[in-house]
């Protein structure tokens, strides 16, 4: 059974924020700005101990703790000027915490189709690479990470299982996290990034960019057909409505009022192509 994390204060200056990370999202900074103020930090941000650092900005750090989990949250609480936040203390290497941080990222963060398909790629590259884990990862890859003949759990049985996702869902993520970056940027450009099935079917084809860049050609030819389609029936409706007030004019001009409901009760109980029918057999 995994040992629960323990529990530590610090301040916003000493969790040190290392290596690149996603963009904060100032709408998920708010909204637990507005949580943490009502009801408190549930859910403390998650951090490691490390011996040494060599940043290459602040240098040389002995002794330092390091934010695993949990960036939108520590800001959230150095906006609301809390000082000292508590935060769960792990016992995880730089692969380990990684780890966490991408099944905290699938948790939690709004990310694209594109974006969690590459973070469950990476999940699995890491699974893969690692062969044991401490206790603040539970039994993720140790004890529950073996098989019944004691051999290493594939990453993708171990992402299906740790991460509740298919393995079908595990084994596409790698193919879609292995497009070109090229590729990938055409799917973000295009918003296709959000769309799970065309990265796939992309990944699975001969040449990831020109499928992408074709079926966005195509489906930007279906949006403006759809559109033509309804500026169509809009400008049928008005001309339609214009045609029927210069008739109903007509009519008025050449009937007297006392008559206008008798001609109503005509016009109602006729079908227009019978009422044409009419007119073109007495005109002829």
């Amino acid at each position: 059974m995994a040992r629960a994390p323990k529990q530590i204060t610090l301040s916003y200056d000493e969790i040190y924020i290392d290596g690149p990370r996603r963009p904060i999202t100032e709408a998920a900074v708010a909204r637990l700005v507005e949580s943490i103020g009502k009801i408190g930090l549930l859910n403390p941000p998650t951090v490691r101990a490390v011996d040494y650092l060599n940043d290459p900005i602040d240098g040389e750090l002995h002794g330092a703790y390091v934010l695993v989990a949990g960036r939108h949250r520590v800001e959230a609480c150095k906006r609301l000027g809390i000082e000292n936040i508590e935060c769960s203390l792990v016992d995880v290497d730089a692969t380990g915490a990684r780890m966490m941080e991408i099944a905290e990222n699938l948790d939690r963060s709004e990310l694209t189709a594109l974006e969690r398909d590459e973070h469950v790629a990476e999940w699995i590259v890491l699974a893969n690479k690692k062969e044991g884990v401490s206790s603040e990862l539970g039994t993720k890859l140790s004890s529950r990470g073996r098989d019944g003949e004691g051999r290493p759990e594939g990453g993708v049985n171990a992402a299906a299982r740790e991460l509740g996702i298919k393995k079908t869902d595990a084994h596409s993520a790698k193919q879609v996290a292995g497009l070109s970056d090229e590729a990938k940027a055409v799917a973000k450009e295009s918003g296709l990034d959000d769309n799970r099935s065309v990265p796939l079917k992309a990944a699975k084809s001969d040449d990831g960019v020109a499928f992408l860049r074709a079926e966005h050609e195509r489906r930007e030819a279906e949006k403006n057909r759809k559109e033509v389609e309804k500026l169509n029936r809009d400008t049928n409706g008005v001309i339609a409505l214009t045609v029927a007030d210069e008739f109903a004019e007509w009519i008025m001009d050449r009937t007297d009022l006392h008559e206008l409901p008798t001609n109503i009760s005509w016009i109602q109980g006729s079908k227009q192509k019978d009422v044409i029918a009419s007119l073109r057999k007495r005109a002829a």
